[in-house]
């Protein structure tokens, strides 16, 4: 356990931080173009980052990006898997930041 949570707490922290960088802005401008296409098209990835699962989304991510493309390593690097992560994450975010940005 003391081996492996320091790397647990670097993705855990990765990918909530990006995340955060995407969902904030595209929340708030969701929000603030309402009914729009900047709206609806936040408002649809936002669902598919929802609906993709974590499992299908990290295979295609280290296949294309890590084996087609070689852009990063397929294995041993945090960066793909803070990706997949922080996918759902931004999708549940986004829509949180639009609904409370529209609240106000």
């Amino acid at each position: 356990l003391r081996e492996r949570a320091p790397r647990t707490g670097l993705l855990i922290g990765s990918s909530m931080a990006l995340a955060l960088l995407v969902a904030l802005p595209v929340g708030f401008l969701a929000a603030t173009r309402r009914g729009s296409a900047a709206d609806w098209g936040a408002s649809t990835l936002a669902l598919v980052g929802l609906s993709v699962p974590s499992f299908a989304l990290g295979t295609v991510l280290a296949l294309v990006v890590g084996v087609r493309w070689r852009l990063v390593p397929a294995t041993g690097d945090l960066r793909l898997p803070a990706v997949t992560l922080g996918v759902a994450t931004a999708g549940y975010l986004v829509r949180y930041v639009r609904s409370g940005v529209l609240d106000e």
